[in-house]
């Protein structure tokens, strides 16, 4: 795998969804990064969902090629707890097809569980690509494939010293466009919800406060696109829970369009870091949690990221995404925001 003075970070598409154990464990990969003092590491994430102390061992074993040290770790999980356990990556290579199978072993006296998980490279490359309904300029991204009821999504991203730029790829029948002026009874239409969030915000926010920046991306039938701020960290929790009218939230200066293409709608989005820099600051090896939803409420329905990338349901998911006017919310709803990414500085 090439990492030159790159920073990447691996999410899991499980092919087991990191099921539990019968004595209470679960497992599922995290992050991959490369920070200049260490090199490439490969998280393991454990939590202990049973009654009784866990005490056992667990081991990494990666894709053909691959090399991780040590062999295995010690695991020791009080009822409750999560632990992440480091593996270095001193061996690896790419794939072209951006796809990586592991298998985590985790064994306590006779009682064993493993899981193999898919897993792929999620980071932003340095660049800054136009926005002008050509897909031509992504080629050096890192793209994520997912598939949603046999449908197929894929999120690339960028970011400069100045912006941030996301492409979504939605293969559907059609595109429902966002009308400002529809029956409020019925004001569906196809979206790209994401959400940036600094793990520090993460990890020790208000609870009652968003923590995170988010962002909708819709298609305009009388231009290229819009773009609507959803929350910034101080949003309270009563605001982003509450649908209110989108219009007056339009993002200044954001760079959007929308378009289809052989039955995939393509949403390109350019924001300026300007607002996010104190928190995301935009530089090599900086790392933060996104994720993404697709909302497709004549096909699909919500296409989930977070899902794909293996992340546990939780009980605090549903205060990770704003409602809007318009928005539809099964249950169990999405993922939270909280796949793990990166800034590099290229793809090679």
């Amino acid at each position: 795998m090439r990492m030159r003075g790159a920073v990447y970070s691996l999410v899991i598409v499980s092919l087991a969804l990191a099921a539990e154990a019968a004595e209470g464990l679960k497992l599922r990969m995290d992050a991959i990064t490369v920070p200049p003092a260490t090199g490439p590491l490969v998280f393991v994430v454990a939590h202990n969902t049973g009654d009784t102390l866990y005490q056992g061992q667990v081991r990494l074993a990666g894709p053909e090629g691959w090399r991780l040290t040590p062999a295995e770790r010690p695991l020791e999980l009080a009822s409750g707890e999560t632990q992440r356990l480091a593996f270095n990556v001193a061996e690896g290579r790419t794939a072209a097809d951006n796809r990586y199978e592991f298998e985590i072993t985790a064994w306590d006296g006779d009682q064993q569980l493993s899981r193999q998980q898919e897993i792929f490279v999620a980071s932003a490359p340095y660049y800054r690509p136009p926005i002008d309904g050509e897909t031509t300029a992504w080629s050096d991204a890192i793209p994520i494939e997912f598939q949603t009821e046999g449908r197929s999504t894929t999120v690339s991203t960028h970011w400069s010293r100045r912006r941030f730029s996301l492409l979504v790829a939605v293969e559907e029948d059609r595109l429902v466009p966002f009308e400002p002026g529809a029956s409020a009874s019925d004001p569906r239409f196809d979206a790209v919800q994401f959400a940036i969030t600094p793990l520090e915000m993460a990890e020790e926010g208000d609870e009652q406060l968003a923590g995170r920046y988010e962002f909708l991306v819709v298609a305009d039938p009388d231009g290229p696109g819009r773009c609507f701020h959803l929350a910034a960290p101080d949003t309270p929790e009563a605001q982003f829970l509450q649908p209110s009218p989108l219009a007056p939230r339009e993002v200044e200066r954001a760079q959007v369009a929308v378009w289809r293409e052989e039955g995939v709608t393509y949403y390109a989005c350019s924001l300026p870091f300007l607002p996010m820099r104190d928190t995301v600051r935009p530089s090599e090896g900086r790392e933060f949690y996104f994720s993404v939803l697709v909302h497709d409420p004549d096909g699909t329905g919500i296409r989930d990221l977070g899902q794909a990338a293996g992340l546990w349901p939780s009980d605090e998911d549903r205060r990770s995404w704003s409602r809007w006017p318009g928005s539809l919310w099964p249950e169990p709803g999405p993922r939270a925001n909280r796949v793990r990414w990166g800034f590099c500085s290229s793809l090679y």
